[in-house]
């Protein structure tokens, strides 16, 4: 008997080895999933009962399947609890910083909810010197125009000459110790 479309399942997964991941650690032949949704797990005869005409089917031949979360390094635990207090300025996570403009531009909106002398910390991506149409990461000038009352800093993460570089702002220079101010002042001219 032919299951109704509205019922039939979107994706089969079949003929593999399913950790179901539940209390008594099941191990399941096939899955299926309607509207990005698990709707059903078991043996490749119960799964298949809810195929339909648009049903697409993949043969697991064996290989593992279980529900989960890819983090490819993403650092998404540190990120989600950072996200509240930091400005968003990772080219890798939205593609509209493109330029050193859009960068500071975002940093300087940050900036107007700030209350002045409040440290505005943004999060920069890896490499974003490359990306950048300009090829660089801003200035400290360019900071100072975007957060003239509070001290800034954008992490950028790994560059091809640090580790990690810090740029920061010209009002947050008396905060930070004499010896590092030095190599700060040096890397963001």
């Amino acid at each position: 008997m032919a299951v109704h479309h509205a019922l039939a399942a979107d994706l089969l997964l079949i003929n593999g080895r399913v950790l179901t991941m539940d209390a008594h650690d099941s191990v399941a032949q096939a899955v299926a999933v309607r509207d990005g949704k698990i709707v059903a797990v078991g043996t490749n005869a119960e799964v298949e009962a809810l195929a339909g005409a648009s049903t697409q089917v993949i043969d697991l031949d064996g290989r593992t399947a279980m529900p989960g979360l890819t983090d490819c390094h993403v650092h998404l635990a540190s990120d989600s609890s950072r996200s509240v207090e930091s400005v968003e300025c990772r080219d890798l996570y939205d593609p509209s910083i493109d330029s050193v403009e859009a960068l500071v531009t975002r940093m300087g909106q940050w900036a107007a909810s700030t209350p002045p002398g409040q440290w505005i910390v943004a999060r920069g991506s890896p490499l974003a010197d490359f990306r950048l149409h300009e090829r660089r990461l801003p200035t400290r000038a360019e900071l100072d125009s975007a957060t003239p009352r509070n001290p800034a800093i954008s992490r950028s993460g790994l560059t091809s000459s640090s580790p990690t570089l810090l740029h920061c702002a010209s009002v947050a220079l008396p905060m930070i110790p004499r010896a590092r101010r030095a190599a700060l002042w040096s890397r963001t001219r």
